[in-house]
């Protein structure tokens, strides 16, 4: 499972009706009279420049004396100032303790982050445990990057049955980097219900431009799996990957000019993307850019570079067993082959 990067909500401020005329006279007034939303409303205007010249340290100023009185958006926008350090120094733990606060009032912004702030240990110990539970409510209440964060905690766990139920539900909800996580998890599980949702969410997330999704659907049609076989849908999918840097969307290219699959036969054009991928760390590109350079294909024979570049690729970790396999039998030939060379005087 590809790991999935989390990063705190941008803030999302809920502002009445600004931009009636002498609004912030009214807001003013009512902070005057000690109204927690006035507090809060002047705190938005010069968080957000209404009427007023924006200036962080004011609206951290009225949104504490909102927060003071239990006003659970305010305590949110301000435990989003802590947490950016925008008119003040950045502040995990105070940013923290007022997600609690306005969580804990079903403020549902501030149960997701505060839910991520458990799971990456930011401004409190990391717990997973509490994470998932904030998390949870948070999803229950229908936000959906809390379900793809909880979906990627309960994957971590190799829990697939809830990993999965939570990345349907977001990716039902047209949530795109959902989609391509259930597809995977669901092509993994292998049956034909499973196989044929995948498949949906695939062509959902691919026509949204996701790379992911356009590399493992067109995988599914190279391969006849969920669909009829189809290289040259395959091939048109691995372009588009390939071209957004998706280095194993690149290799599959390279592997459908190397066997004329949706294009014709251009070897040197599949070495090429071997190359590139296999550089950039990927397992599979390494293999077969080994193969490339110890059977001259695409590229001058040359089995010291080929052995060099099939020990990285057992070396990588991201190999299945049948590769690997393959790779040693291809090792202990390069092996007789150096040896042979060395007793005749040879050079590789």
């Amino acid at each position: 499972m590809r790991r999935v990067l989390l990063a705190v909500v941008a803030a999302c401020i809920f502002v009445p009706a600004f931009g009636q005329k002498d609004d912030i006279s009214r807001y003013r007034k009512a902070a005057e009279q000690g109204i927690p939303k006035g507090y809060y409303n002047m705190g938005v205007c010069y968080e957000k420049g209404y009427e007023v010249d924006v200036d962080f340290k004011q609206a951290i100023e009225w949104y504490t004396l909102a927060a003071d009185s239990g006003y659970a958006s305010a305590q949110y926008n301000l435990a989003q100032m802590y947490y950016d350090g925008r008119g003040t120094a950045r502040d995990y733990a105070k940013a923290a303790d007022l997600y609690a606060k306005a969580a804990s009032q079903g403020h549902v912004k501030a149960q997701y982050n505060l839910g991520l702030c458990y799971h990456e240990g930011k401004g409190m110990q990391k717990n997973d445990t509490l994470a998932r539970h904030w998390l949870g409510l948070a999803a229950d209440s229908g936000q959906v990057d809390a379900m793809y964060v909880l979906a990627g905690i309960y994957a971590g766990m190799y829990d697939t049955t809830w990993a999965i139920m939570w990345y349907s539900r977001a990716a039902d909800e047209k949530y795109v980097k959902a989609q391509a996580a259930a597809a995977i998890m669901l092509l993994a599980v292998g049956d034909t219900a499973s196989v044929r949702l995948a498949v949906g969410y695939l062509k959902e997330a691919a026509a949204t431009g996701n790379a992911l999704a356009q590399e493992v659907l067109g995988t599914c049609y190279y391969t006849g799996r969920g669909v009829d076989t189809n290289y040259d849908e395959a091939y048109r999918l691995f372009s588009l990957a390939a071209g957004s840097g998706n280095t194993e969307a690149m290799t599959n290219l390279g592997v459908c000019m190397q066997n004329g699959h949706g294009t014709s036969v251009r070897q040197k054009e599949a070495f090429k993307l071997y190359d590139k991928a296999a550089r950039r760390g990927n397992a599979k590109a390494q293999y077969n850019l080994g193969l490339c350079y110890y059977y001259g294909t695409g590229v001058e024979r040359n089995i010291r570079i080929s052995r060099n570049w099939l020990e990285l690729a057992q070396n990588n970790g991201a190999l299945d067993g049948r590769t690997m396999h393959d790779i040693e039998v291809m090792l202990k030939r390069i092996e007789k082959e150096e040896k042979k060379l060395l007793e005749t005087g040879v050079k590789d």
